[in-house]
């Protein structure tokens, strides 16, 4: 048999044959459990950073489309065209969603640019600088929000012991520095911490010195104890995906306390993979309606999970 059959052969048995490669690298199947079969139930958070953005920030706008269920990716292009963009324009749809993703968190050129490799298509860097000040112009809030999260934290920086509160409608995020470490308490009461910090000059690349917070902590490349620099859209960030961490987590620890629900075997990132009786028709729906059922600090935060079922993990 050669290689051009063997493909066939298992394209026609089991479905494409690197999507069936890389479901054999993710091989976490479900067990059977006295003899009881089993499957896997998996759900996700649809969006949650760009959600998390929103609500923090608290931009109507954005709220507004992910509490009606709409497409938060039409809606920036529309910001960015300035006219209603629909399913039909799939290349400015691809340029909502790499903006969605790229530039939350104060991207610039150069995280647009990377995104957009991602998705196939590519701008010279004035376009891409249009782009991304479009999505910036129609979200005000957003970017006044990073704004306050950086003059807190150097003010807190400054003022040892004094607690210094961002607020938005829906959350409110405090920032302290005691001892060696400044730390930021999350809407959800936790804390996240930077340690050693201070503020120094640094040269930015239009040339002009800014006042800039220094810490130190554990280099993402290099794997190394270093000095290292923030700003606000990087603290905003830290917030957002800390705040997504609480959701998750919360999840998990009343799905651990309810014994006639999915007991959750494992998370990635955003998604929480349990066990259930196999061919369990609610499974899916009932981790779904967990993930959705916020804590009482995240009520007003609009979600939205989806889920899936089989023998197999599978992204």
């Amino acid at each position: 048999m050669t290689a051009r059959e063997i493909v066939d052969m298992v394209d026609m048995l089991h479905g494409q044959p690197m999507v069936r490669i890389v479901d054999c690298l993710r091989a976490f199947v479900a067990l059977d459990v006295e003899r009881v079969h089993k499957m896997l139930v998996g759900s996700d958070y649809g969006q949650i950073e760009a959600r998390i953005v929103a609500w923090l920030a608290g931009h109507e706008p954005d709220l507004d489309v992910f509490r009606n269920d709409l497409d938060i990716y039409l809606k920036a292009a529309s910001d960015i065209y300035r006219r209603e963009v629909t399913k039909a324009d799939d290349k400015e749809r691809t340029i909502g969603k790499v903006s969605t993703l790229a530039l939350g968190f104060q991207g610039g050129v150069g995280a647009f640019q990377s995104m957009a490799r991602i998705y196939g298509v590519y701008f010279d860097d004035g376009e891409a600088d249009a782009i991304k000040e479009a999505w910036r112009d129609a979200r005000p809030k957003v970017g006044d929000y990073w704004a306050k999260l950086e003059r807190a934290a150097k003010k807190a920086i400054e003022k040892p012991r004094t607690l210094v509160r961002v607020k938005s409608e829906y959350a409110t995020v405090t920032f302290c520095k005691v001892g060696s470490f400044l730390w930021c308490e999350l809407p959800s009461k936790r804390r996240i911490y930077w340690a050693y910090p201070k503020i120094k000059k640094k040269m930015m690349p239009w040339g002009k010195e800014k006042d800039t917070i220094y810490f130190k902590g554990v280099d993402s490349v290099t794997g190394k104890w270093c000095e290292q620099n923030t700003y606000s859209g990087k603290i905003m960030e830290n917030i957002v995906q800390a705040t997504a961490r609480d959701l998750i987590a919360d999840a998990l620890v009343r799905m651990v306390k309810d014994p006639d629900g999915p007991l959750p075997v494992m998370h990635v990132h955003d998604e929480i993979v349990a066990q259930a009786p196999a061919g369990s028709n609610s499974a899916a729906y009932e981790l779904e309606t967990v993930m959705c059922d916020l804590p009482d600090w995240a009520k007003t935060l609009p979600v939205k999970a989806e889920g899936w079922t089989g023998d197999c993990f599978r992204k």
